[in-house]
């Protein structure tokens, strides 16, 4: 192998391990504050949780992943200490996903849901702009 071909070889795994490094550099910090966030709505901090969440949702777009589902958890929060809940819970619909067997199937949820007073035609309209 000529010298151009292992300097080329060499430079391409230094870009390709940069650039793997500062993708999850930049998520690193995003997850510690959905951990904290989770384990303080877990043990009743409800005010310092929201806290946590509203912070993070203002550096970093919501990625909402499956295993802590944290927009949901920061709606939830939002109905509990009655902060604006509504809209976040039809950008958890229109961005999200959230369907109404997550919905139903969620104490905290489903009350915001009804009392944000959304009705079948509304939701199906939320709905329709993910799919958008």
């Amino acid at each position: 192998m000529n010298l151009f071909k292992k300097l080329g070889i060499g430079i391409a795994f230094l870009l390709l391990l940069v650039a793997c490094k500062t993708t999850s550099d930049n998520y690193l910090p995003y997850y510690v504050d959905v951990y904290k966030g989770d384990s303080l709505m877990m043990h009743s901090e409800f005010k310092k949780s929201y806290k946590i969440f509203h912070s993070l949702f203002n550096k970093y777009k919501p990625i909402n992943s499956n295993s802590y589902q944290e927009y949901f958890t920061y709606t939830k929060l939002a109905f509990i200490l009655k902060e604006k809940y509504k809209t976040k819970l039809i950008n958890c619909i229109s961005k999200h996903g959230l369907n109404m067997d997550y919905i139903n199937n969620d104490s905290v949820l489903k009350m915001s849901f009804e009392r944000a007073e959304i009705c079948n035609k509304e939701y199906e309209s939320y709905i329709l702009i993910l799919l958008i």
